[in-house]
């Protein structure tokens, strides 16, 4: 039992470090330009506005070590924005959000991605529980390890998008609802609702789990 532990430190560590490095290496994609600055407005104006074709929750908290950090802000065309979904004013404000903070933005969305490196590491963990109680402890194990190494794992998990943000919550909602069919009981029924909510702010593609 202590070997196993000692492997899933050991490869949750691995995993954690190569998603920081990758956040580090590589800059912002096109779209991550856009959720920073969206997450800073919900915090500072408590609006919705922006990027409001998904919920807030992952960009909220990839915003949270940027708030505390010294940058520069222009908020011009979320004025001019308000009220509207349709014109997808979160473009243009990252857009101002880049320029006006120039090569200190590589920092500042390097930062937000080490934020969202933990729905990386809860999903891996997730993925080794249920595997060992539905095949035994070599599935787990294979089951992480396949998770932490695949490229496709590691190329979304540093991102500040909400694809990783939902796939962490959307397995443990999952995983918590399996074990609901299994042994139902109001403390599980409830815990399991909980995390249904916390999945459904993350994506708007987990509104198919209401119909499962």
């Amino acid at each position: 039992m202590k070997r196993l532990y000692l492997f899933l430190t050991g490869v949750l560590l691995i995993h954690a470090i190569l998603l920081g490095w990758i956040a580090y290496r590589y800059g912002p994609t096109w779209d991550e330009v856009t959720h920073l600055p969206s997450g800073i407005s919900h915090w500072k104006f408590c609006d919705f506005t922006l990027y409001a074709v998904n919920p807030p929750l992952i960009r909220s908290i990839a915003a949270l070590p940027v708030l505390v950090i010294p940058h520069q802000e222009n908020w011009a065309q979320l004025a001019s924005a308000k009220g509207t979904v349709s014109r997808r004013a979160e473009f243009g404000v990252g857009s101002d959000f880049v320029k006006a903070n120039g090569v200190h933005s590589f920092f500042l969305y390097t930062i937000a991605r080490w934020a969202c490196i933990p729905f990386a590491l809860l999903a891996a963990y997730i993925c080794f529980r249920w595997a060992c109680e539905l095949y035994g402890k070599a599935a787990g194990i294979c089951a992480i390890t396949v998770w932490c190494f695949s490229p496709l794992v590691l190329g979304f998990g540093t991102l500040i998008s909400p694809d990783m943000g939902c796939t962490a919550p959307g397995i443990l909602a999952s995983y918590a609802f399996w074990h609901w069919l299994k042994r139902s009981s109001w403390n599980q029924a409830i815990f399991t609702g909980i995390l249904l909510g916390l999945a459904e702010l993350t994506k708007y593609t987990l509104l198919v789990f209401y119909g499962f």
